[in-house]
Order: C-alpha cells, then structure tokens, then sequence
C-alpha cells in the first residue's frame, strides 16, 4: 500500500505538532504552579500574620529537624512514618523554615503537575487543583505528599520505597503493575526494609507506637477524614474492593489511587491533593464541583474561626 509525500508529511507533522503542543502546555502550566506555589505561600504568612496561629507547624517540629536525628528520629521526634523518610527529608533542614516551606512547596507543585500530565491530564486538571480548598489547607500545613508523589513518576520498580513514605496517599497505585514490575518493585521494597532493619533496629515496633498515639489518637483523631471515618467501615471497603478489582483489571493508576483511599484508616484534607488531581483528569466537571463545595464547606469554617465564633 502506498502513501504519499503528501499523507507522509502530514502524518510526521501532525505528530511533532502535536508533541510541540503537549511539550508548550506543560512549560506553560509549570510556570503558573510555581507563581500558585508562590502565591499561597504568601497566604500562609497573612494568614499566620493576621490570626497568630502559627502554620507549618510539622515543619517546623518534624521535617526540618530529621537532619539532626538520622540515628534515630522515633524517640526525639513524632514520626510515624518509615525511617528512611528521615534522609530523604535531609534536604529541607538545610534552609530557615520559610525558605524550607517555599522550596518544598514549589518542588511539590513542579511534581504534581508532571504527574497530571504523566496520566494524561493537562492545564484544566492542574488549576482545579491548585486553586482548590485543598492547595490553601496544603499551604498552612504542607507535608510530604511530594514525596508520594516522587513514587508516582519514578519505574513502577522503585516507586515502592516512596509511596510507603505515606502509604494512605496512594499505595494504591500498585494495583496498575504488570506482574514484572510488582516482583521488581516487591524486591526493591524488600532490600530497603532489610537495610532499614540493620541500620534502624526495631523501627517497626516504634513507628507503629507512633502512629497509634499520634496519627490515631486524639490528635489525628480531629483531622480524620478518611472514607471509612465519615460513613460505615464495610460500606467503605466494599466501594473500595469494587474500585480496586476495576483498577486491577483496566491496570488503571487513577481508580488504583481513589480505591485505595476507601481503606485507610486516616486521611486529611491536604493529603488528598495528589488523589484530587488524578481525579480532575478523569472527571473534570465533577471536580469543579467539588471543588467549590469544597470552598464553601472551608469557607464557612475559615470566617467562623476568623470571628472568633
């Protein structure tokens, strides 16, 4: 069969334009992340400015710190996370706190948006996120989700060691692997848990003391928003095993992320960001509403605080 000089080109043009146009969308919705980044970050610091409740409060008592406890961050700080988080945190407490918040902020922002467009999303999806309820609670509290989000770019095989930094964020992502890539991934896990074990003896038992009396005491407790808290525990796994066997069959990384959410047992508002954003790639419209409900809710309880009500 032949083709023509004249279907040829339009055919290789059609390509690299199409590429040069994915290629532009992306540099243009990088830059307007990172001025959002900017933007809330400066929220943060009115907001902290104008009611005296101090923000990035995390930061400053964790995440900063970890540089100054490697041999052992469970006794010093509230960690209930694996420990090798501790390194990989190394980095921002190199900087004062603010100039911390701001790079990681950036840095997640930059992350999650070569995420959206790893799965196919683009601008629309970016700026539903970004100017949502969830990016301003994400900015008086950031935490490591760009971490998580680290794991959701890097080969299937080494994203395991990232995504258990917080594993209620989007562990959920596995059930997407082919069978290869769970077998490397599983034995890239293994090897990092075993080295864990010989440099941190005992960091198991620790994390889970951690997590038993921070994330699900009476603390984390105030901040749950998990599925399976705010409506009946079997109703939430079930609409999550119904998700997941789907994710599992299409091999699909979004529905494994949102079923994966049905199982934790604790969730915050910020935390859901990542799962928000490959939402508002699949189903835009009901993003947006979310969205402003989202705003609405947030809103209502921002002024009432704001009025001292």
């Amino acid at each position: 069969m032949s083709v023509s000089c004249t279907d040829l080109w339009n055919r290789i043009g059609g390509v690299s334009l199409s590429h040069l146009s994915r290629r532009t969308e992306f540099s243009l919705t990088l830059v307007l992340a990172l001025m959002l980044a900017v933007v809330w970050w400066l929220v943060a610091l009115r907001f902290e400015a104008a009611t005296g409740v101090p923000v990035w409060r995390d930061q400053d008592t964790t995440f900063t710190q970890a540089l100054h406890h490697l041999a052992d961050p469970y006794p010093a700080l509230a960690f209930p996370y694996v420990p090798w988080t501790a390194v990989l945190l190394v980095p921002a407490g190199l900087l004062p706190l603010r100039w911390s918040v701001l790079a990681q902020m950036a840095l997640y922002f930059a992350i999650l948006t070569a995420v959206v467009f790893k799965f196919g999303g683009g601008l629309k999806a970016v700026l539903l996120t970004l100017t949502s309820a969830i990016a301003f609670d994400t900015a008086l509290e950031i935490n490591m989700e760009w971490l998580v989000c680290l794991g959701l770019l890097v080969p299937p095989a080494w994203s395991g060691p990232l995504l258990l930094v917080k594993p209620q964020v989007a562990l959920g992502y596995g059930l997407s692997f082919r069978g290869r890539d769970v077998l490397r991934a599983g034995g890239v896990v293994l090897v990092v848990v075993l080295v864990a074990l010989i440099l941190w003896p005992g960091w198991p038992g620790k994390m889970l003391a951690d997590i038993q009396t921070n994330t699900l005491g009476d603390w984390g407790s105030r901040i749950n928003i998990a599925p399976s808290r705010l409506m009946p525990a079997p109703l939430a796994w079930l609409m999550g095993l119904l998700l997941s066997w789907r994710a599992f069959r299409r091999k699909d990384p979004i529905l494994g992320v949102l079923a994966w959410l049905f199982f934790v047992p604790y969730a915050t508002l910020y935390s859901l960001m990542p799962a928000f954003a490959l939402f508002a790639i699949r189903w835009p419209r009901v993003a947006l509403v979310i969205s402003g409900t989202l705003w609405l809710l947030y809103g209502g309880v921002l002024l009432s605080f704001l009025q001292g009500g």
